[in-house]
């Protein structure tokens, strides 16, 4: 019999598996890692994590001081709006616009427009939106209306014609992501609809503060700072209509966060006008304001 694999060798069995495509090594080394070192699915999920970061970065991570001469600025992608190498969250209630708005970010920043209540031009760019919250048919409409186009965004999303299957934020996931983008160094910007649908099926739990902190970090350190781009997650608003659904620390981990609110007057919601909170920008801080869209535009 030959002798057993350690535990670090048994685990990058695993990372190979899953970058090579071989599901049967994968499940197989996965279950033994499992059985053999008493490890919970998503403990090994993190560690495979890590993992990936490690080699696709070239880095080996510790903790200690931090040089400030060599920490890059904070720059906007797009004005106001997104920040590169950061993970930003867009959040709202049901049926208020989020993805609407989101469409409104792509067709902006590829035509170097600035956006709602900025005016300043940034370098054009193209996007990648990944619909895991339903099929393509469901972004169709907004596709359509928001007058996107190819050149615009490419579009990640399950459809039963096409034989395509809803991304999902694990290895394999984050994998196939970071060797598209690098294929595609054009696309600067990832707008994935939404958290909660994005780790369905995952080991992760979306309303565990611990486990999304480790996911923002990942997004962060494996997708936006080392490819330059941003990540835009898009979130319904919590039941205690106070944040984003789920973890706290959604809100918390990301660079950039934001709300959408209706407007009602007279008790009656008014459905031509939308209220923006931005409440988490490090760069030009809060703000507040009402915008509404005009045949596709945003004012």
């Amino acid at each position: 019999e030959p002798p057993k694999r350690k535990r670090d060798e048994l685990l990058n069995d695993i990372f190979e598996a899953a970058v090579k495509g071989d599901n049967n090594s994968y499940y197989e080394d996965f279950a033994e890692m499992e059985t053999r070192f008493r490890r919970k699915s998503s403990d090994i999920a993190v560690d495979l994590l890590k993992l990936l970061r490690d080699k696709f970065t070239n880095k080996v991570y510790s903790v200690g001081e931090v040089d400030m001469s060599k920490v890059d600025s904070l720059e906007y992608l797009l004005e106001g709006y997104l920040i590169k190498g950061e993970v930003g969250v867009l959040y709202a209630p049901f049926a208020t616009g989020k993805t609407s708005l989101a469409c409104g970010m792509i067709r902006a920043g590829f035509n170097k427009v600035g956006f709602l209540d900025q005016v300043r031009k940034r370098d054009s760019f193209e996007s990648l939106f990944i619909m895991s919250d339903g099929g393509a048919n469901r972004f169709k409409e907004v596709y359509d209306q928001a007058k996107l186009n190819s050149s615009m965004v490419k579009v990640w999303a399950s459809d039963n014609k096409q034989a395509k299957d809803n991304w999902k934020c694990d290895l394999r996931g984050l994998i196939k992501l970071h060797k598209y983008l690098k294929k595609n160094p054009q696309i600067k910007l990832i707008i994935i609809d939404s958290v909660i649908s994005m780790l369905s099926g995952t080991t992760f739990e979306y309303r565990d503060n611990t486990e999304v902190d480790l996911i923002v970090d990942f997004i962060r350190s494996i997708i936006c700072e080392p490819l330059g781009v941003s990540v835009m997650l898009l979130s319904h608003l919590s039941t205690d209509k106070a944040a984003s659904s789920g973890a706290k620390r959604w809100v918390g981990a990301a660079g950039w966060v934001a709300e959408i609110r209706s407007i009602t007057v007279n008790e009656n919601e008014d459905f031509t006008k939308r209220k923006l909170l931005i409440r988490k920008d490090p760069i030009n801080g809060k703000r507040v304001f009402d915008f509404k869209i005009e045949n596709s535009n945003f004012i």
